[in-house]
C-alpha cells in the first residue's frame, strides 16, 4: 500500500462544517489521522475500503457509512478493484476553524 495520494473536491463549506468528495487510488492509503475538534460522517460512494477506526479494522463497500466522534483515529485503505470514492461531512464545535492545522494530527506528530 502507498501512503497519501488522495484528491478532494469541496461540495460545500459553512462556518460550522463542510462536505467534500475524496478519491483514493487503488492500493493507496488515507494515512492515519484525527481531528481533535470535529466529528465526521463518511459515506462510501464507490469502491471497497479497509477502514481502521482506533484499533478496529472493518471492510466497507459502496453504500456503507462510518460515523466518527471527535478525536478518533482514522485510516482508510483502498482495497480495490477500482478507485475509492468517499463523501465526507464534517461538523465542528468551533466556527471557521474546523479544518485548520491546529485541529489536524497524524500518528507521526501525536
Amino acid at each position: 500500500m502507498l501512503p497519501g495520494a488522495f484528491t478532494s473536491e469541496w461540495i460545500w463549506k459553512q462556518d460550522d462544517g463542510a462536505c467534500r468528495k475524496i478519491q483514493i487510488p487503488l492500493n493507496h492509503i488515507w494515512f492515519p489521522h484525527r481531528h481533535r475538534r470535529h466529528k465526521k460522517i463518511i459515506v462510501i460512494e464507490a469502491g471497497r475500503a479497509s477502514v481502521r477506526v482506533e484499533q478496529t479494522t472493518l471492510n466497507r463497500e459502496r453504500g456503507d457509512s462510518i460515523s466518527l466522534p471527535k478525536d478518533t483515529w482514522l485510516e482508510i485503505k483502498n482495497i480495490g478493484p477500482e478507485p475509492l470514492c468517499l463523501i465526507e461531512i464534517s461538523f465542528s464545535e468551533i466556527n471557521r476553524k474546523w479544518y485548520l492545522d491546529e485541529d489536524w494530527e497524524t500518528e507521526n506528530n501525536a
